[in-house]
């Protein structure tokens, strides 16, 4: 069994795989964001962040089809990531490590 989790909203829910899946993902957008690590070392974290953190956060709540989640996780990572870094190119505030560390905040939440 897998142990009940306490959201802020007061609901209770069971970790999930993709529970699991967005907090390992939340976890590695914010160590991405540490600027000692090796570009090599960063570019993997990055990429598990935007394919999988905020897809697998709506997959969690979501009921879909197995092949549905395949599609729509990274579907979904890769929408947010345009549609905040236009925001950030549009209002001139250009600060990609603050957006990393905020995305990976929001996925952890």
């Amino acid at each position: 069994m897998s142990p009940s989790t306490f959201s802020p909203v007061g609901v209770r829910r069971r970790l999930t795989g993709w529970g699991c899946i967005a907090l390992a993902a939340g976890l590695a957008g914010l160590v991405a964001s540490v600027d000692i690590l090796s570009p090599l070392i960063q570019a993997p974290l990055v990429a598990f962040m935007v394919f999988l953190g905020p897809g697998a956060v709506v997959r969690n709540w979501l009921s879909v089809a197995p092949a549905t989640g395949a599609v729509l996780v990274p579907s979904i990572g890769v929408a947010v990531i345009i549609l905040l870094t236009t925001a950030m190119a549009a209002l001139q505030l250009w600060h990609p490590t603050a957006l990393l560390i905020g995305l990976s905040l929001a996925v952890l939440a």
